[in-house]
């Protein structure tokens, strides 16, 4: 079993005996040690293909809205590997590839951190240095929401801890 499951649903869910995070792949071989005993006696045969152990999964409903199968032949790698080459920018941050580089924020005045929305709290990246820029926010409403959003996010957990530990800051200074 060489191919995997996507949840593309935009919700975490769990379902396989783990969490199953928003835009994360978990592998089919994983998954069939949990299932092969019952699988093989219900299709009564010793040997299970993956679309069939798919439909299996799907007709018991494990198969939510919104996961997406990928087969192991289109898992596999094809083609010549290319070499990344460093992009080069121009004045307005643009790349010559056309790829836009997103700044960082560590080190960003006041009036840009007061501006910044929930969504782009919940988008902080290890490299714009959240924890001093959370420091430097006061409204606890704004927060709150960006942890609602960071919570259902996958690989978030960084963030989700210094958005906790602010807000019992700003609960205990009120």
């Amino acid at each position: 079993m060489e191919g995997y499951i996507v949840n593309g649903t935009g919700m975490s869910f769990h379902i396989f005996k783990r969490k199953f995070p928003s835009r994360h792949k978990i592998l089919l071989a994983d998954i069939w040690p949990l299932y092969e005993v019952k699988v093989k006696v219900e299709l009564a045969k010793k040997s299970v293909s993956e679309a069939e152990f798919v439909d299996w999964l799907d007709k018991r409903g494990l198969m939510k809205n919104g996961f997406e199968y990928v087969a192991g032949e289109k898992a596999s790698m094809e083609g010549k590997v290319e070499q990344a080459s460093p992009a080069t920018y121009d004045a307005q941050g643009i790349s010559a590839d056309g790829r836009l580089e997103r700044p960082s924020l560590d080190g960003a005045p006041q009036r840009v951190i007061d501006k910044l929305t929930y969504s782009d709290i919940a988008e902080l990246r290890v490299v714009d240095n959240p924890k001093a820029i959370l420091d430097k926010i006061n409204n606890k409403s704004k927060l709150m929401r960006a942890r609602t959003v960071v919570r259902q996010a996958g690989r978030k957990a960084f963030l989700e801890k210094h958005l906790k530990q602010r807000i019992m800051v700003l609960d205990r200074l009120s």
